[in-house]
């Protein structure tokens, strides 16, 4: 503190305290424009608070009403009671929860691995089983199977698919004496 005032005409005798200033000087009973300072008790928080204000009195004033406290700050963490209660939350948030939650599952959605492609189930693979191990040509197999393919033809292989050994075996005979083909190697 002294290096700030090398050099100058500061003597110190204008600086006074909150402990120094009710003390007279000279010898005047006038302390009109002076508070009494001593009813505040030293301060002792920590040192980033803020120093400016004071906290409350304890100077035996008791009184309760509402005008004992004009002009005077209130102490920290009371509220005003003409001040309405904050809002706890926005009226934005169950919103914004609600799209940052989808974006996060469609997030996992994607990083995870694509599914399996489903694997095409034919529910005539039997019947085409069936039809190669019949005793015929190659080329009668696959008139056979063209004409089974045939859209119209659906129930028709519905049916020879359940069908017996026996009656699919027939059916391919009379399908080749219908079209006039000779079928000599069953």
């Amino acid at each position: 503190m002294q290096e700030l005032f090398t050099g100058t005409s500061a003597d110190g005798f204008l600086a006074m305290d909150q402990h120094t200033c009710t003390i007279d000087f000279d010898d005047s009973d006038n302390d009109e424009g002076l508070y009494d300072l001593n009813c505040y008790p030293q301060y002792e928080g920590p040192l980033e608070e803020d120093s400016d204000t004071l906290p409350t009195t304890h100077c035996g004033d008791n009184s309760t009403s509402s005008t004992s406290r004009v002009g005077k700050k209130r102490p920290r963490g009371s509220k005003s009671p003409t001040k309405k209660p904050p809002r706890t939350k926005s009226r934005f948030v169950e919103p914004a929860e609600e799209i940052n939650s989808t974006l996060r599952s469609l997030q996992q959605s994607l990083v995870a691995a694509p599914p399996p492609m489903p694997q095409v189930v034919d529910p005539y693979a039997s019947l085409w089983k069936r039809l190669e191990e019949l005793p015929i040509t190659t080329d009668q197999r696959i008139t056979v199977g063209v004409h089974l393919s045939c859209k119209d033809n659906e129930g028709l292989r519905g049916w020879l698919c359940s069908a017996s050994e026996k009656t699919f075996e027939t059916w391919v005979c009379k399908f080749f004496a219908d079209k006039d083909h000779v079928y000599s190697n069953m």
